[in-house]
């Protein structure tokens, strides 16, 4: 999973530093690093858990679940008012505790690697000040393993197609800035980092 993501972010960067004539002399390209919290697939989480509580009656529940948040890639072309970019994500579960009648019975783990493709609109595209909307389509690979304290390892792979819906975004600054999305999806109900413009 860790490799996916690497390369990933390696095609990002190898887009991004190709020379203009791949894009148009007029030009500017984004990079960005970014962290989001509350992803979609936290909320999947959440709710399975509370399902498997309600269906077993309390007898399976899941406790001290250590999230990770997002961490994201992305590469944009910014041309224009309408923009497009590509993005890669990873998201994890560290760990949390399976516990079947308060006894501990293992931990699980999910690990999830996102790539999508984005195009947001500026309706504000200033130097030093901008603010947009964007939308993102991807494919999320995720991997689920489940470590019982007794007996063997179990993996499952739940990979499906996933989305990002920017409500707004804000950015502030020049050639270096930071900028924060408020929307719901792989990147999370908040999104922030920092963004470099060349």
């Amino acid at each position: 999973m860790k490799k996916l993501f690497i390369f990933s972010a390696s095609i990002i960067l190898l887009i991004a530093i190709s020379n203009n004539k791949l894009f148009g002399q007029d030009s500017k390209h984004d990079i960005s690093v970014s962290y989001g919290v509350l992803t979609n697939d936290e909320f999947i989480d959440f709710y399975s858990d509370l399902f498997i509580d309600i269906f077993t009656l309390g007898y399976v529940t899941t406790d001290n679940t250590k999230e990770l948040g997002g961490i994201f890639i992305t590469y944009k072309n910014i041309a224009h008012k309408f923009n497009w970019g590509i993005t890669a994500g990873y998201d994890a579960i560290i760990s949390y505790d399976i516990k079947d009648k308060d006894t501990l019975d293992g931990k699980g783990y999910s690990n999830r690697i996102t790539i999508a493709l984005e195009g947001d609109y500026r309706y504000i595209n200033k130097e030093v000040f901008q603010m947009y909307s964007g939308l993102g389509i991807g494919y999320t690979f995720r991997k689920d393993t489940y470590k019982p304290d007794i007996g063997q390892e179990q993996t499952n792979n739940i990979n499906h197609f996933n989305f990002q819906i920017t409500a707004v975004g804000v950015r502030l600054g020049k050639s270096l800035g930071g900028f924060m999305e408020l929307g719901f999806g792989y990147k999370g109900l908040l999104n922030f980092g920092l963004s470099y413009q060349f």
